[in-house]
């Protein structure tokens, strides 16, 4: 798993909020590989409630799995 660093995890918050992004676009907005994300994602998920499911993406309109905190 990759190593936790803080900076990432800011930047996926800020980038997330609670407009629903997909993985991709969390990616493009932040710079932090997928395999950072999916591990950011689940730390979060241990202290705050991070919604998960199927919905249109904010930023790219497609309709994909999406996050929101």
């Amino acid at each position: 798993m990759p190593r936790w660093d803080p900076h990432d995890a800011q930047l996926v918050v800020a980038a997330v909020g609670k407009e629903p992004l997909c993985v991709g676009c969390i990616i493009k907005k932040t710079g932090v590989t997928k395999a950072r994300v999916d591990a950011i994602v689940a730390m979060l998920g241990e202290t705050l409630r991070v919604e998960r499911g199927l919905a249109i993406c904010s930023a790219c309109l497609i309709a994909k799995e999406v996050f929101r905190l």
